[in-house]
């Protein structure tokens, strides 16, 4: 995969995409025409079972919350529906494009999922999940550097009841990549100062010259002089950049206890979906499909000052 610019992938919208988007787009308007008057209508018996509820507590009130939570189910089955056709039929050719692979599958999932859930208990990156559940997967290489992307959520449980809710760890992107720098031992980065432990699983607070990087992340390392030298100049400065562009918060785990070929993770809370296609958005937007592309390149500048820093020999 290399960058590609806005122009360039204009004309391969325009050529090898658009031509073939017109019946789906008229599929998506049809989809839209049935599903939106039905989630108002939802919205509207949601509305009034609730106040009846409060009010009276008569029996017509389950049946409109009943009759809500359907129409919403129905109206949700229909434009997943459409949405995983339009994967399906586009996204080989969209990823393609940069020489990526994408997929949905029930493997890739799962074997994703026991990779967060590997690195997660042999980092320490997060002290407490119950559930895993990523969504699509996407593969492939970035200057010769493999890499595997992947919307994820990491939550856990709490409360018992009436109070039981579900808190989120994690809900963006993981991304594990295997770099070429040597190092033996662990460092994790970790975002918005929120933690402040002296240690982490063995690995100890690490302290830093970058004053602007230190405001925004917390370092732990297993040994100072290693975590230092993985955190150079120019991936410090990637990172907070990429942070303060997208406003969110970012975790990073260097490890080769994992036992994977990746050696370094991303976990990044980004609070969003990214590789859908919302259904209100018309699909003769280039700009909707450019996004999709412009994510991953985003996040892959990151990468790339590893890659810079391992060719001059830091």
């Amino acid at each position: 995969m290399q960058r590609i610019n806005y122009s360039d992938f204009a004309d391969f919208f325009q050529t090898k995409i658009a031509p073939e988007l017109q019946p789906f787009e008229e599929e998506r308007i049809k989809v839209l025409r049935i599903t939106s008057p039905m989630h108002k209508l939802a919205i509207a018996c949601l509305v009034v079972g609730f106040l009846l509820l409060w009010f009276t507590g008569m029996f017509i009130s389950w049946l409109l919350l009943g009759v809500g939570v359907l129409f919403i189910c129905i109206a949700g089955i229909k434009q997943l529906s459409y949405q995983h056709k339009i994967k399906e039929t586009f996204y080989p050719k969209l990823y393609g494009l940069l020489g990526l692979r994408h997929s949905e599958s029930t493997e890739a999932q799962l074997k994703i999922r026991d990779k967060i859930n590997l690195v997660c208990k042999k980092t320490g990156i997060f002290n407490r999940y119950d559930h895993i559940m990523p969504n699509d997967v996407i593969t492939g290489s970035y200057n010769g550097i493999p890499f595997e992307l992947s919307d994820v959520q990491i939550y856990y449980e709490e409360g018992s009841g009436k109070n039981r809710h579900t808190v989120y760890v994690l809900e963006g992107l993981f991304l594990a990549i295997e770099i070429e720098k040597n190092y033996k031992g662990e460092t994790l980065i970790k975002t918005e100062k929120r933690l402040q432990a002296k240690e982490i699983m063995g690995k100890k607070a690490v302290k830093l010259e970058d004053v602007d990087f230190e405001k925004s992340f917390e370092v732990y390392g297993s040994d100072q002089i290693e975590s230092r030298y993985l955190l150079t100049t120019a991936f410090m400065r990637r990172l907070l950049d990429y942070k303060n562009k997208k406003k969110c918060g970012i975790e990073v785990a260097f490890s080769r206890e994992t036992g994977l070929h990746e050696n370094m993770f991303f976990f990044i809370h980004t609070y969003k979906d990214h590789f859908e296609l919302p259904i209100n958005v018309s699909l003769l937007n280039q700009d909707l499909f450019y996004s999709l592309v412009k994510e991953i390149m985003d996040i892959m500048e990151i990468v790339e000052s590893l890659k810079l820093d391992q060719n001059i020999g830091l």
